[in-house]
């Protein structure tokens, strides 16, 4: 008995044992299996990607923090729902829920798959990286487990890559991209413009050096200063001449910029290369245009005031002579006019070529436009010298220019300006210049002539006068004054319509001075205009008043009588008025007539077909033609005062006046006789049948409040007599 219940002691003693280290087993792979769960839990919840479970019919199961914040559910909302619900259009495109489907089915029957899609939500988009596993429980499926990286920034940085690189293969810049961590410095890419503007090949670059790109003209300082760029890692932009792989050279714009990695350091330079040959050339011939005139291939004003200053501040601080010349072509005009622009550009094209021959080379001719060109003589010994050239330009433009099958003859008039008296200032030596070529021209052409200081004086004298004769036409500083007309009884045949220019402080300005240069500047175009209106108003005022029976005569200068307006100007002048055309005559040189007979034949007639009469002034004085005389419309002439004057004393000038009367009385033209100052030139004409009589005798001009007391006294007398 008591070893039987040993025994028994023996048996539960090792029950108790076994028990106790069984328990103590389940209780130790009771808290594995928790710490096991802690860490897949952990796992599972911080997890920086969406992890989610779906049971094997694709509902959720279980989800992590981020999945909610991805798909904007709470884990509340998802839990039960089939991920069709948030997988699903327009929230993801088509072809991204088929991709979900796809992985789900291979991961339920245990297949491993990973694909991307994209994923939108409230109009944010994400791209993600879906991974998807199978959940294998006892050997069987039971579930899927999937796992969502957000990429987004990573699609973003791979998608500007893509363009980038897709930027630089369309490019139409070569682009080269060069590692700078060796010392060798290689090629590591070139885009599709590199080798079209090189004509190297990738192969043939990638991997070697871009000192390829240099040649034997390649300037040393180039290559330095791109070399100094690469060491000291800066950008630089800069135009280099650089060669292609046939040797043939081009203009490049080069631009280097540094990368740098992450560590700020600069692993790589990029290199933009642009062909800027056609650009280069373009510039070129814009240089050329700039300072050199497209006809003649001379220079332009530009380049002569460029030359001009440098030779003269040359020739101050030497003590050189220099000389300006001024060279302004005759009777281009007409030439260009009757034959065409075309043979004018080549005559100005072979008047260029004789005006360079026997040149110095450091002498400079241009043209400044037209017909006008300059030359410009530095470093003279004397100022004769200058002269002496002016003589040989004269002399080569006189010889026949044959141009497009004419053989043309040309003059020309220069103006010589020389740096004497200190003069250093290089637009008044061209001014002078050209105020001495002005006064060629008046010598009669084909000569040339030499600054002086009286010239300036006159010509600046000239110039005033315009600027004042300007300012009195625009604020009505001019006055008409009017002279009677005396027929043979001694009564009023008519007036004459003088105009006066009273100076504020230069007094009487005599018309002989002014109405000359007023038809040089085309003053006599407003001018003429305005005498026209007030002497026809004035007229009017006379008609209405009884005073004027006759004509009222106003001169006309050729310009107005050959404008193209100058009968429909007339014509609104006499209805504005009110003057009928009977009271009105116009007074026209023998010069108007020559200039364009048949044209001044046309107008003649429509003058006389409105009523207004013409006469020709200044008889005798001009180139006189009998012809026109007799051929045209004219119903009276005027003997010029220098006739009238000595014509009792002077039997040449009694021959002249007793002619044209005679002339006029036979052709039944009235005669007046200009310049009537005493009684025996009065009565020696009269005694020659002289009709009318102009002049001091009778009355002086006078202004119109002057003129209508005269003509009422006039009016009187005749009425008591």
């Amino acid at each position: 008995m008591p070893v039987i219940f040993g025994l028994l002691g023996l048996v539960f003693s090792y029950q108790l044992i076994i028990s106790r280290a069984l328990s103590a087993f389940r209780d130790q792979q009771a808290a594995t299996l928790q710490l096991n769960e802690q860490r897949f839990r952990s796992l599972f919840t911080q997890n920086p990607d969406a992890v989610f479970a779906y049971n094997r019919d694709g509902t959720y199961e279980s989800l992590n923090p981020v999945t909610e914040a991805i798909v904007g559910l709470s884990e509340s909302d998802l839990l039960g729902k089939h991920f069709r619900s948030v997988v699903c259009e327009p929230a993801c495109s088509k072809q991204d829920v088929e991709r979900t489907e796809t992985a789900f089915n291979r991961a339920i029957n245990g297949l491993p798959s990973s694909y991307t899609m994209r994923l939108i939500r409230e109009g944010a988009s994400q791209d993600l990286e879906v991974t998807m596993v199978p959940i294998v429980v006892e050997g069987e499926v039971s579930g899927v487990f999937g796992i969502a990286k957000d990429i987004t920034d990573r699609v973003a940085a791979e998608e500007r890559l893509l363009i980038l690189e897709r930027s630089l293969e369309a490019s139409g810049n070569g682009a080269m991209i060069i590692d700078v961590r060796t010392d060798e410095k290689q090629v590591v890419y070139v885009n599709p413009a590199f080798t079209h503007i090189t004509g190297y090949l990738e192969q043939e670059v990638i991997g070697h050096a871009p000192l390829l790109l240099s040649g034997a003209e390649t300037d040393t300082a180039d290559t330095e200063q791109i070399q100094a760029a690469i060491q000291q890692g800066t950008s630089l932009s800069t135009t280099v001449r650089t060669y292609r792989r046939d040797g043939s050279p081009f203009w490049n714009q080069l631009l280097l910029s540094p990368v740098k990695d992450a560590n700020q350091q600069v692993s790589h330079f990029i290199c933009i290369i642009n062909d800027i040959s056609e650009r280069k050339e373009q510039e070129s011939q814009l240089a050329y245009q700039a300072t050199h005139d497209v006809l003649t291939g001379l220079g332009n004003r530009a380049l002569f005031s460029d030359h001009l200053v440098h030779d003269v501040e040359l020739a101050a601080r030497n003590g050189q002579t220099l000389a300006v010349l001024f060279v302004d072509l005759d009777e281009f005009k007409p030439i260009n006019d009757t034959l065409g622009h075309n043979v004018g550009d080549q005559l100005l094209i072979s008047v260029a070529e004789k005006l360079q021959q026997g040149l110095r080379a450091s002498d400079t001719l241009a043209r400044l436009g037209g017909d006008e060109f300059v030359l410009l003589l530095p470093d003279l010994s004397h100022p004769d010298e200058a002269e002496e050239v002016a003589g040989r330009l004269l002399d080569a433009l006189n010889k026949p220019h044959r141009v497009s099958g004419h053989e043309l003859h040309v003059s020309a008039s220069i103006g010589i300006a020389v740096n004497r008296g200190g003069i250093d200032e290089p637009e008044r030596l061209l001014q002078h210049a050209d105020m001495a070529m002005y006064k060629a021209k008046q010598q009669g052409r084909n000569t040339y002539e030499v600054y002086t200081d009286d010239l300036d004086r006159k010509l600046s004298q000239r110039v005033t006068l315009r600027s004042e004769l300007q300012e009195a036409i625009e604020h009505g500083h001019l006055n008409l004054h009017y002279q009677p007309l005396i027929n043979r009884e001694g009564d009023v045949d008519g007036l004459e319509a003088l105009v006066r220019w009273y100076h504020p402080t230069k007094g009487f300005i005599s018309p002989a001075t002014f109405i000359p240069i007023a038809e040089e500047t085309g003053q006599i175009i407003p001018l003429s205009r305005w005498v026209m209106r007030q002497a026809c108003k004035d007229a009017q005022q006379l008609v209405a008043q009884g005073l004027l029976k006759g004509r009222m005569a106003v001169n006309l200068s050729p310009l107005q009588f050959h404008r193209p307006n100058f009968l429909s100007t007339l014509r609104n002048v006499l209805n504005e008025t009110h003057l009928a055309p009977e009271h009105l005559e116009l007074e026209l040189t023998e010069g108007i007539l020559m200039r364009d007979a048949d044209g001044a034949i046309d107008i003649l007639h429509a003058l006389s077909g409105m009523g207004v009469s013409t006469a020709i002034d200044d008889f005798g004085t001009g180139f006189s033609s009998l012809s026109y005389l007799r051929d045209l419309p004219i119903d009276k002439i005027k003997i010029d005062r220098s006739f009238v004057q000595d014509a009792a004393k002077s039997d040449k000038n009694a021959a002249i006046c007793q002619g044209v009367i005679t002339l006029a009385l036979e052709l039944d033209l009235r005669v007046v006789a200009e310049g009537i100052e005493t009684v025996e030139q009065h009565d020696y004409l009269m005694s020659l049948g002289c009709e009318v009589f102009q002049g001091y005798l009778f009355a002086k001009p006078m202004p119109l409040e002057s003129l209508i007391t005269w003509l009422t006294q006039k009016a009187q007398m005749t009425d008591n007599a």
